[in-house]
């Protein structure tokens, strides 16, 4: 019987041992949560307690002093006691507890994923940090010329060909901060998923050349040759957005121009047809400075351009090719590059759209989509002239003053209100003297009562003629609240002589 004792003892003395081994690993990971240790050692004490039971049933003397039940069938409830209950402790305390040592390599992996996380958050932080500098570059520039020759024009004599060549160079910058502030527009609404497309009928030979002749100008003043060739195998309308079909070529054929210094830019449009679809290729191709691999692998991405020096040479957001290829994506196509440095770069844009049985005299554009600001269309120069009343409600001097001038040569009665309310009480008014304006142009931030609330208030008055909105908000989400509050268009702001025209005389009558 004393080798059975012993065997006890060695059982108890290796569970002392393993209690303690637990402890020190314990201890050597003190980064991780630890549970379950008191029930780890309470169920070892109870498997003490029970081996120390064993060893008292063949020992009298020290049972005296460690039984505690007095009888036979107490002592062996005791051993029972622990036993199960020590095995049943043990093993709950060692299922909290094992998962927590063992979730070490998760706690370095989800580390390591999270240092990566941090190394892009600073990729892109000193990205966009780069971009805001690089936005004020561009903004403060256009505007010192804006504003140094505009101060020129208004303090100092000028020759009449100073004068022109002053205004020219106003334009000229004008409309290039207008480019870029759509370019941050344009990037805003993809980032919030807000992008839309109008798939209508587009003539794309139209498209292209009209495109190509807003770029002739720039081609000129880099004396460079710009070319286009249309494969009579293009058809003549296929079904796609038109403003996104111009707004892309526009930007890459302005691309080329740009990194062009000698020689020419040609683009190559084919397609292939296939029982109603259509794979139109659009090729764009230059002898410009050319890229390396690195180059071309960051050329997409938002905020980046070639390289650090391109801003500083050439300009620009470097948002321009992250836009076309993500329109061009809307549209089911593709942009790929070749490139070599010092020879050229051929930027191909692949486009699927499905063929159109209308006739290209049958396809018109679509008046809403004629007036938005990212829309690079030329205004019609002979508009004829409109006949009307109108009510201009707008609060700012200058807008009210340049639209006057707009229409001074047209048959119309402008009359003004500077703030909501008083548009509303004026509507009411013509109302009763059952004159009704022709037409309301409605500022959308007025004073009092703003333009979305006052158009809903000229609904409910019954006023039943056109409302359009005039307004320096152009984002999707505005001009869904001007459509929601009664507005039959929109024209935004800052205004074009010619499109705001055209807006006009489609609501207007024309004079006689």
């Amino acid at each position: 019987m004393f080798s059975d004792a012993a065997l006890e003892i060695f059982r108890a003395c290796v569970l002392l041992a393993l209690v303690v081994y637990l402890f020190r690993i314990s201890h050597k990971r003190k980064e991780l949560t630890r549970h379950g240790w008191k029930t780890i050692m309470a169920g070892f004490l109870l498997l003490l307690f029970g081996s120390v039971m064993d060893i008292t049933d063949e020992y009298d003397a020290l049972s005296r002093y460690v039984v505690i039940g007095d009888t036979e069938i107490q002592g062996i409830l005791e051993k029972i006691v622990g036993f199960l209950f020590g095995f049943i402790l043990l093993g709950a305390g060692m299922i909290m507890w094992i998962p927590r040592v063992t979730s070490m390599s998760k706690v370095q992996k989800l580390a390591e994923e999270l240092k990566a996380a941090n190394d892009k958050l600073i990729v892109a932080n000193n990205a966009k940090s780069s971009f805001l500098a690089n936005m004020s570059h561009e903004i403060r520039t256009p505007m010192t010329a804006i504003l140094g020759y505009v101060d020129i024009l208004s303090s100092e004599q000028c020759s009449k060909d100073e004068h022109d060549h002053y205004l020219q160079v106003v334009q000229r910058n004008s409309n290039h901060l207008l480019t870029i502030i759509n370019d941050i527009l344009d990037f805003s609404k993809i980032e919030a998923g807000q992008l839309d497309v109008e798939i209508i009928p587009t003539k794309i030979k139209l498209e292209t050349r009209e495109a190509l002749q807003l770029l002739e100008s720039k081609a000129q003043e880099k004396q460079i040759s710009l070319a286009c060739n249309i494969d009579p195998d293009v058809p003549a309308v296929v079904l796609t957005d038109a403003t996104r079909y111009r707004q892309i070529l526009l930007n890459l054929v302005s691309n080329a121009i740009k990194f062009t210094k000698e020689g020419s830019v040609t683009v190559d449009v084919h397609a292939k047809q296939n029982k109603g679809n259509a794979t139109i290729s659009i090729a764009i191709s230059d002898t410009g400075i050319g890229m390396d691999e690195d180059q071309i692998r960051q050329l997409f991405q938002p905020f980046m351009q070639a390289d650090s020096s391109t801003t500083r040479k050439f300009g620009g957001t470097g948002l321009g090719l992250a836009i076309s290829q993500k329109l061009a994506e809307k549209l089911n196509g593709k942009i790929h590059v070749q490139s070599h440095p010092g020879r050229g770069s051929c930027f191909t844009w692949v486009l699927e759209a499905r063929t159109c049985e209308q006739t290209s005299d049958n396809v018109k554009p679509s008046p809403s989509k004629a007036f938005s600001i990212t829309d690079n269309r030329t205004a019609t120069s002979d508009n004829p002239l409109l006949k009307g009343r109108i009510l201009l409600v707008e609060d700012g001097i200058d807008n009210q003053n340049l639209i006057k001038h707009l229409v001074k040569k047209h048959d119309i009665e402008l009359e003004l209100a500077e703030d909501g309310q008083q548009a509303i009480n004026m509507v009411a008014s013509s109302i009763e003297d059952n004159l009704p304006f022709n037409l309301i142009l409605m500022d959308m931030h007025l004073p009092i009562i703003n333009g979305f609330e006052a158009t809903k208030r000229i609904r409910e008055l019954g006023y039943s003629n056109p409302i359009i909105s005039l307004t320096a908000s152009v984002m999707e989400e505005d001009q869904r609240k001007c459509r929601e509050a009664g507005c039959d268009d929109f024209c935004a702001k800052p205004i074009n002589h010619g499109r705001f025209i055209d807006c006009l005389g489609h609501y207007l009558p024309h004079a006689a």
